[in-house]
């Protein structure tokens, strides 16, 4: 719908409820007779009530008439005012004129039509006034017992009987009125319904404009509030931080009338500023940037977006933040019992489980530190003091894949470090023990019932060993079908303690104690086992080669060790041989290769 004609319509619809309203003007209070020895006579009850609830319709009537052409006449004013202001941006002289206009209009409908109703009671008289124009018929009755009631000037001039008729008389011929229908309420409904409406459309105009509503009722009341345009510019970037080099990308939005191109305006402190053409972006064609690429010194910016001037904002330059001061410390875990050990941040050599305790200082105060990890997943945010300058970081060192890490800072402005320095790590394992048979040495011996071999084992570790253990296991035979229970596995401890300096540990066999059954022919495998008492990345476990007794009678045994003995003496005879043999052949080379002896001087011939 056309506001205008709106206006017009709405104008044309309350004039009807004005003109009932102001007929006759507010009645002037009815001016009581001067005390007279006569008492004034009350109108009969029931009469008086109903003049009452007429005294209230008016009252009603007249104040809806007036506070719906109130409320009309705002709803006006704030959409043509607001309009005109918006589209011919009105100067502070018309914009105070026009503010003068509406208050005199409200100065007449509220002295019109609310001053009287809201301040002076509608008296008696009036009221009677009203009934009798609107039914001619009475004759004056009902007003003339009303001046009677208010103590009027014919209250001295009758008798009182004469003035009980009277009453009497106007009581009887109202009681046949309906008094409401002196004052209709239909034009007042009208009025009120004109003014909804009107309120409706004001709100969904103000809905419409959007942002653009609170400055433009600011400027109506005379306020200094720049000009809303038909485009406002809405930021998307304010005032930004960026490191020196780093690009910069600077946008908006544009609101309400969508334009199709725009500009940025970019000024150096101190010098004028530089205008960049803008065009919509593609994907979102109400939002305007622009790249800067690589600034070296602040700036300030506003972006022009249509007929909108946006904020002007500061793109601050300055310098990333940068670690000046870098320590680390290994903590090693408790069972290798080392004391915590500064490192060189650049060769840092750490034994797997231990915590890598890093300790750095910043140039600038910090929002944050973030540890980045390097071979594996993960990041470990540092810890900030007061100054927000020193920061700790604590890494736990696993068994393998941590090759290096570097810290990534960011300033309290948001500046970001650039080219974060990566500081390789190399993780020391945590060997297993070294374990080696001393005694046997043969992979495969034999032993009687009645034997109680020493089992001697070298064993050591970098940390210390947890435990030591001999194992046996029965072999069985192919195809046997005795007791697999006969044939699991039996442990038999290692003493650890006290150490020895040679790292050799004994342990005495007995067969008589031991689970399984021993029989003269059984094959048994044993073993040996060491653990370290790591418990952090291990524990690392070592075992030495399997090797294997066999079980023979005492009998065997001594024809073993006799072949044994003979097979050692023909070793030792034979060594002989070839040791004479040798010396034989030393001896005739010798003699071979010395010089013949020299002929004898004539003086010593006979």
């Amino acid at each position: 719908m056309n506001p205008r004609a709106s206006l017009a319509f709405f104008v044309r619809s309350l004039r009807p409820a004005v003109v009932h309203a102001c007929r006759p003007r507010w009645p002037r209070l009815a001016k009581a007779a001067a005390p007279s020895g006569h008492n004034a006579p009350a109108l009969p009850a029931a009469l008086a009530a109903r003049l009452e609830s007429l005294r209230r319709r008016h009252r009603l009537a007249t104040l809806g008439v007036g506070f719906a052409l109130a409320i009309g006449l705002a709803c006006a004013f704030l959409v043509f005012q607001g309009a005109a202001d918006w589209w011919f941006n009105l100067p502070w002289l018309v914009r105070a004129v026009l503010l003068i206009v509406d208050l005199g209009a409200f100065a007449w409908v509220y002295y019109c039509l609310l001053h009287h109703p809201l301040r002076v009671p509608l008296a008696t008289v009036d009221l009677a006034r009203l009934v009798e124009q609107r039914w001619p018929h009475l004759g004056q009755g009902l007003l003339t017992a009303a001046e009677l009631a208010e103590g009027g000037p014919l209250t001295n001039s009758g008798s009182p009987q004469l003035a009980a008729l009277v009453l009497a008389d106007a009581d009887k011929r109202a009681a046949q009125l309906d008094l409401s229908a002196v004052v209709p309420l239909r034009r007042t409904r009208l009025a009120v319904a004109m003014a909804a409406l009107a309120v409706i459309i004001t709100l969904v105009l103000v809905a419409l404009a959007g942002d653009a509503s609170v400055p433009l009722l600011k400027r109506m009341a005379l306020f200094t509030t720049p000009h809303p345009t038909r485009t406002a510019v809405q930021p998307i970037t304010r005032n930004v931080f960026v490191a020196t080099g780093d690009e910069v990308k600077l946008s908006a939005r544009a609101t309400r009338l969508r334009p199709a191109h725009g500009r940025v305006e970019l000024a150096l402190p101190g010098e004028a500023a530089q205008d960049y053409a803008l065009n919509a972006d593609e994907v979102t064609p109400r939002v305007f940037a622009v790249t800067v690429p690589g600034p070296q010194r602040s700036f300030h910016y506003q972006f022009v977006l249509g007929d909108g001037r946006g904020e002007e904002f500061t793109v601050t330059v300055k310098n990333p933040p940068v670690v000046t001061v870098l320590a680390c410390e290994a903590i090693h875990p408790a069972y290798t019992k080392l004391p915590p050990k500064q490192l060189d941040p650049d060769a840092v050599e750490i034994l797997a489980g231990s915590q890598l305790v890093i300790r750095a200082t910043a140039s600038a105060p910090l929002r944050s530190a973030t540890l980045i990890l390097r071979g594996v997943a993960g990041t470990i945010e540092g810890t900030l003091d007061s100054t927000r300058t020193k920061i700790e970081a604590t890494v736990p060192i696993p068994a393998k894949d941590l090759d290096g890490w570097s810290l990534h800072l960011v300033d309290a402005d948001g500046v970001a470090s650039r080219n974060d320095t990566i500081h390789p790590l190399t993780i020391l394992p945590d060997n297993p023990p070294e374990i080696s048979w001393v005694w046997p040495r043969a992979k495969r011996m034999t032993l009687t019932l009645r034997a109680r071999p020493d089992w001697i084992v070298k064993a050591k570790d970098d940390f210390g060993l947890d435990r030591l253990t001999l194992y046996f296991r029965p072999v069985p035979e192919e195809k046997s079908q005795e007791n697999s229970m006969l044939f699991k596995t039996q442990s038999s401890p290692f003493a650890l303690e006290p150490a020895p300096d040679d790292h050799q540990f004994r342990q005495k066999l007995d067969f008589s104690q031991q689970t399984f059954v021993w029989q003269v022919g059984r094959i048994v495998e044993y073993w040996a086992e060491a653990m370290d008492n790591n418990r952090v990345t291990g524990p690392g476990i070592s075992m030495t080669r399997r090797q294997a007794i066999l079980i023979v009678t005492p009998e065997e045994k001594t024809d073993e060790l006799f072949e044994r003995i003979h097979g050692r003496a023909g070793v030792i005879d034979d060594l002989a041989e070839r040791h004479a043999r040798a010396t034989v052949e030393i001896e005739e080379a010798l003699l071979r290769d010395s010089p013949p002896p020299p002929p004898p001087t004539p003086a010593e011939s006979p």
